[in-house]
């Protein structure tokens, strides 16, 4: 006999049978603590033994019999199949831990198993010995978070299509301005600010968007061989209305050799002119950017494209160093609203920077010491045929007028972009619901239809498909969507439309549409 000291005080001897009862009691309580209950299989005889937390989790009373087939009863029907799947692949030596339903007393419950392997001395196969982990709380919240991450998904398709909405037709107005205000310096200053704003909060929409994508593993990528320089070229475009506003002076150094990578230039376009943008609105007003690339070789022999962008700015503080990249993450949440973001705009350079196989890293010496981005690119050491990746274009009248059925429900974005088609030459017919749509086409029967989605009566799809089985099958069809996800564009193809076009349009890029069109 042994004495046992506990909590300070001695106790009386205790016998080997009571020691190992008391052990048996206090594995019992931290099974039941822990919501983990073991068992033990004998394949030989079939018969499965659970200590008290697994009759507990099972809701199988304490000395029932019990065996395999028993316990295959009380998991869920669904997951039958599959339970029983990985346990025969476990029998063959396998890892056995799974994650799966069982049905106690009509409630759903959601178990962990894990075991191992027993065998006895002659080295033959005797079962297995395994533990049972009550999980249905981890995994209630877990489907909870997925389904507030899906309305999430759902809230910012909407939010996009809402706000998109009355983005277009303040894009066509501006549009209309330009081409019909003359030369009056305080009109074209106005529309000037406006167009800015605009393409601003266009640029806020598709971040948003694009997020979206990536958390989703959404998104897509179109690569193909392109020059670095054409790519920064449309960045800087794109960012200069920004930078100008702000009176920054940008310096842009190249280097002598054509430096040639395989990506998507829409989304390192996109890359850049984020960090263009960031470095704009976190350096005061009459501030210096530079932007730099250089082709180099890594340590793996590999070639490399970087581009360093950097200012001379309020700068980035250590700690915020480590999770600037990070999802809505704002360096400093007491930042003039006028000159923050969302906290989007550099978790999405990083995810476009990762699919291109590259990385970025932001640096700074401290607030007020400015700061540089890097960007990584894998690339080319030879030079590769190249493909142009677009030129931007200036807005023309059209040199051969179309017949044009324009379909929106929205009478501010009908009107103005009917007022802006006709000014380019082309004669438009207006619909304003998914029948009249139809009925039109197939009447009038012209050349483009330029046909929203979200429509009374017939949306978008309804309505392409009924122009397309009517005859209308030579009709260029483009979809005009507040919706701009890709699932939207898999369904305007599947419908029978030829191109998807988000709101608010690019202008420049329906022209150039147009006027391939009237060319023919």
């Amino acid at each position: 006999m042994q004495k046992i000291e506990h909590e300070g005080k001695e106790s009386f001897p205790q016998t080997f049978e009571e020691v190992l009862l008391q052990s048996q009691e206090d594995c019992n309580r931290a099974q039941e603590v822990g919501q983990i209950g073991s068992w033990r299989l004998d394949v030989r005889q079939n018969v499965l033994t659970w200590s008290e937390q697994n009759h507990r989790i099972f809701g199988v009373a304490e000395g029932t019999p019990m065996s395999y087939e028993g316990f295959l009863q009380i998991v869920h029907p669904d997951d039958r199949e599959y339970v029983d799947a990985q346990w025969q692949a476990g029998l063959r030596g396998e890892p056995y831990d799974i994650e799966h339903r069982i049905v106690v007393n009509g409630q759903l419950k959601w178990v962990r198993e894990k075991a191992y392997l027993e065998f006895g001395p002659d080295g033959g196969l005797v079962g297995g010995f395994g533990i049972t982990q009550d999980i249905t709380g981890r995994k209630l919240a877990e489907l909870a978070l997925k389904d507030a991450n899906l309305r999430k998904d759902e809230f910012l398709a909407m939010l996009a299509h809402e706000l998109r909405n009355p983005l277009a037709p303040i894009c066509n107005a501006v549009q209309i301005l330009r081409m019909t205000g003359g030369q009056n310096p305080l009109l074209e200053q106005a529309t000037g600010l406006i167009d800015r704003q605009v393409r601003q909060l266009t640029r806020l929409v598709d971040d948003l968007l694009d997020v979206s994508r990536v958390s989703r593993g959404k998104i897509t990528m179109q690569k193909e061989l392109l020059e670095l320089a054409s790519v920064i070229q449309q960045a800087v475009e794109t960012s200069q209305p920004l930078i100008e506003s702000r009176q920054h002076k940008l310096n842009v150094a190249m280097p002598m050799q054509t430096i040639r990578l395989a990506g998507d230039a829409a989304r390192l376009g996109q890359v850049i002119s984020n960090l263009l943008n960031n470095a704009a609105k976190y350096t005061d007003k009459g501030g210096a950017i530079e932007l730099r690339t250089e082709q180099v070789v890594n340590q793996d022999g590999g070639h490399e494209a970087v581009i360093h962008i950097s200012d001379n700015g309020r700068g980035i503080d250590p700690l915020s160093l480590t999770n600037l990249f990070n999802l809505f993450y704002q360096a400093d949440p007491n930042l003039d609203r006028s000159d923050g973001g969302l906290g989007i705009g550099l978790s999405l350079v990083r995810n476009l920077v990762e699919m291109h196989g590259g990385r970025v890293e932001a640096y700074s010496a401290g607030r007020g010491q400015g700061a540089t981005f890097t960007v990584h690119l894998p690339c080319l050491p030879e030079k590769q045929p190249v493909r142009d990746s677009g030129a931007s274009c200036n807005l023309s009248k059209a040199s051969t007028g179309l017949r044009i059925l324009l379909v929106e429900d929205n009478m501010d974005v009908a009107d103005s972009m009917a007022m802006l088609l006709r000014l380019l030459g082309h004669e438009v017919l207006l619909a304003h619901d998914g029948r009249q749509a139809v009925e039109m086409a197939l009447a009038e029967k012209p050349r483009v239809i330029l046909l929203d989605i979200g429509l009374p009566y017939l949306n978008g799809y309804e309505a392409c498909r009924a122009i397309r089985q009517g005859g209308l099958t030579g009709t260029l069809i483009v979809a005009l969507s507040g919706y701009g996800q890709e699932e939207d564009r898999r369904m305007a193809e599947e419908a029978g439309f030829n191109r998807h076009m988000s709101k608010p349009v690019d202008l420049e890029e329906l022209e150039q549409m147009l006027d391939g069109l009237s060319a023919q």
